[in-house]
């Protein structure tokens, strides 16, 4: 088991997003760019708020929204660690994401009475496809 105690991770107190979601955030990207691999041991808890200056509450907060989304899986007396899978997670729920916007946009085209063919030729130009079939 790898052990992260020196992952690096900073929050500001003056940005509006709440200091557990700057926690997620950067450990979400450590995961996804495999600067934490699964298996990795994360620092405690205690460790973190104190290397912080946060509140424990906040920091268990984001470790346990990590490990309901499947990044982390804790272990009681043991700790946290980087669970299999944390990128495939993130491509699945980022994939929805982009989904979501997809039809977003093609009900607003449909809006203003775009045709199909024109909504496709439009995302063909936007993706750099123009000229393809």
């Amino acid at each position: 088991m790898n052990n992260a105690n020196d992952i690096f991770i900073a929050v500001s107190e003056a940005s509006l997003v709440p200091l557990y979601e700057q926690i997620m955030s950067q450990l979400i990207e450590k995961i996804t760019k495999k600067e934490l691999s699964a298996g990795t041991l994360l620092p405690s808890i205690r460790s973190l708020a104190k290397d912080l200056r946060i509140s424990v509450i906040t920091v268990k907060r984001a470790y346990e929204e990590l490990e309901r989304k499947g990044y982390i899986i804790t272990y009681p007396g043991k700790g946290s660690v980087v669970s299999e899978g944390g990128e495939e997670i993130l491509y699945s729920s980022t994939k929805k994401e982009i989904s979501g916007l997809f039809k977003k946009g093609i009900s607003e085209a449909e809006k203003i009475n775009m045709k199909k063919s024109e909504i496709r030729d439009l995302f063909m130009k936007v993706i750099g496809r123009d000229n393809e079939e």
